[in-house]
């Protein structure tokens, strides 16, 4: 009779991703132990043979204790699953400003969208808080969606990849909007202002402050750590800085406050669980709903 058909096996360990799963998978089966990984929802399971349990924890200890840090790594590379999510999500981003400037646009239900959802710093003062949020699906034209389009379909795809697609949803739409609340709190003088560039900008931050925590815990030195931070200060000057009509500062304070968010974000070093991700997601778009349905009531 066949010996692995009969034998009981049991989890060594439980991971997020196949990286790690294969990674110890390797280190065992180097040392003569057999193996299995098999999927359990959202995790990956590394097995053994019951009776050598003991065994194979205590060569995965010794490996573990052994490698610690080292390499250091910047991150685990994504399964295809986070890929997908980011295509979804990119998908996602971009239909929500193409359907927002196409009402906006046509004045659906003979509505001035743009009015009612910009950022008009002494109304969000006196209490519209939020049009920091609905400014964020606004356009002044098609040149403006489109540049907004591209490159806020890129970084939030790549901020899917670390934190998932719910919380990189809700992280960028409340990073977006705190860019929003600061850049009026520290002009003096009144402004309007509308776009996803802040929310873009936030993005970049969000990348930048998880780059940099990773690197810290890594055990990199100073200057590979604050690499992630000076890469976003460049492509704030390079995206962020030209035209006549750019709100330098929105973009600025947008950064900002992509890294204070991303910060907190990189605290977990790996994406929540899929709970947590619907949840974020849900209450990504209440907030859409709730800043809308305010803006319409007193449009």
């Amino acid at each position: 009779m066949n010996r692995d058909a009969t034998q009981e096996w049991a989890v060594l360990y439980q991971g997020r991703t196949s990286r790690s799963c294969r990674e110890r998978a390797l280190v065992l089966e180097s040392r003569g132990f057999p193996v299995r990984i098999r999927r359990n929802g959202s995790d990956h399971l590394l097995l053994v043979p019951m009776d050598r349990w003991h065994r194979a924890l205590a060569e995965l200890d010794a490996w573990e204790s052994e490698n610690h840090g080292w390499p250091p790594v910047d991150e685990e590379v994504p399964d295809p699953a986070d890929r997908r999510l980011g295509k979804w999500s990119v998908l996602v981003y971009g239909g929500v400003l193409l359907v927002m400037h196409w009402v906006a646009v046509r004045r659906f239900g003979h509505f001035n969208w743009t009015e009612a959802g910009l950022c008009d710093s002494q109304r969000v003062l006196a209490g519209e808080w939020w049009r920091c949020v609905t400014s964020l699906t606004l356009h002044a034209d098609a040149v403006h969606l489109c540049g907004n389009l591209l490159f806020g379909a890129l970084f939030t795809a790549l901020v899917v990849r670390h934190l998932g697609s719910g919380v990189a949803w809700l992280t960028i739409l409340g990073a977006g909007a705190l860019g929003n609340l600061i850049n009026v709190s520290v002009r003096s003088e009144p402004f309007r202002s509308l776009g996803a560039s802040t929310s873009v900008f936030a993005a970049v931050g969000i990348l930048a402050a998880i780059g940099w925590q990773r690197k810290r815990r890594a055990g990199f030195g100073l200057v590979r750590q604050l690499g992630p931070l000076v890469v976003s200060v460049w492509i704030l000057s390079f995206l962020g800085t030209g035209g006549e009509r750019t709100d330098v500062l929105g973009h600025c304070t947008g950064l900002l406050a992509g890294i204070i968010v991303g910060v907190r974000a990189s605290r977990h070093r790996e994406p929540a669980p899929p709970p947590t991700q619907h949840v974020a997601a849900v209450t990504s778009v209440l907030i859409l709903l709730v800043g809308w349905t305010l803006a319409r009531g007193l449009g």
